[in-house]
């Protein structure tokens, strides 16, 4: 446990200053890391929202000192809040976080609600949104809604409940440096009831120009195992086969994307069915971000930040 802590926090140094879109704007403002909130969002086969460890940079310093290791804490600290309310904004339940500080990225990892837990009602099938919050002023929106479908489970009946929001409506390309692979990152869940098969996909980066696949993952090896709750996987991009280097090496490089501009798509097939194509275009040796990670023209509250070398892709849904 402990080493995989000191990987994370190296590789949490190298990725928490803001990235480029905030850099750009001159401004350093809050923000979540959303894939570690997507991550950490769950609901429970009653209908309790559960939230979990997140991160997030560019917190100001609390006003208000606490003398604990945690500089926003419930109780004598800065108020880092988190509050879920119905689309028409009733107030359901109020999360406080405590936060800690790792280099420039802030770890907020457990909370105390408001009234105790019992506050927290289960939901019923609408439209919701979580709120987060520094000292009561909203800097983040994470709009989501609830469903339900009855269980078959002979054993176990009832409802079970699913999260719909941008885990279905993004995913992530993203690379250590230009030197190292390229990754993908989708949020993948199964509707069915939970299982152990594997269920096989097949990935591909393709340049739009002739249709060329440049990198990507299929075949017997390439399956993840799904569950009712959302599930981020870290898929790889990998060189083609026959392109591969006398020693074997699976990474495909992103600077052999980076070096000529265009229009790219990722494309991702589950069990031999069209999942979603995520395009992307490169321009100028870079990525170019797209809607919501542009902050300049972004929504404030809709802002997606994901770090540097981290690229927010719509997806494009089937025809």
């Amino acid at each position: 446990m402990i080493v995989w802590k000191l990987i994370f926090l190296i590789s949490a140094f190298l990725s928490t200053q803001p990235s480029m879109g905030q850099a750009r704007s001159g401004s350093c403002s809050p923000a979540v890391r959303l894939g570690s909130v997507l991550n950490g969002v769950t609901i429970s086969n009653t209908g309790v929202l559960t939230l979990g460890q997140f991160y997030a940079v560019c917190l100001p310093e609390p006003a208000r000192q606490s003398s604990s290791a945690y500089p926003y804490d419930p109780d004598e600290g800065g108020k880092f809040s988190t509050v879920l309310k119905t689309a028409d904004g009733q107030v359901l339940a109020t999360y406080v976080w405590y936060a800690e500080k790792v280099v420039t990225l802030w770890e907020i990892g457990r909370y105390k609600v408001l009234g105790g837990h019992s506050a927290i009602k289960p939901l019923v099938p609408g439209d919701y949104v979580l709120e987060y919050a520094i000292e009561d002023k909203p800097f983040y929106r994470l709009p989501f809604s609830v469903s339900t479908m009855r269980n078959d489970d002979v054993y176990n009946p009832g409802n079970l409940y699913f999260l719909d929001g941008p885990w279905t409506d993004y995913g992530v390309i993203s690379y250590p440096n230009v030197n190292r692979y390229l990754q993908f990152t989708v949020w993948l869940r199964s509707k069915e009831k939970q299982s152990r098969k594997e269920t096989h996909y097949d990935l591909k980066l393709v340049r739009k120009k002739d249709g060329k696949v440049l990198a990507g993952d299929w075949g017997d090896d390439a399956a993840v195992i799904l569950k009712p709750g959302w599930i981020g996987f870290n898929l790889y991009l990998n060189r083609l086969k026959s392109e591969r280097p006398e020693n074997g090496s699976t990474e495909f490089p992103a600077s052999e994307v980076l070096k000529a501009d265009g229009d790219y798509s990722v494309l991702l097939s589950i069990e031999g069915k069209s999942y979603g194509e995520y395009p992307l275009t490169v321009r100028g040796g870079k990525i170019v971000y797209q809607g919501n990670q542009m902050r300049e023209t972004a929504d404030p509250l809709m802002y997606f930040d994901g770090g540097n070398n981290s690229y927010w892709l719509k997806r494009r849904p089937p025809k």
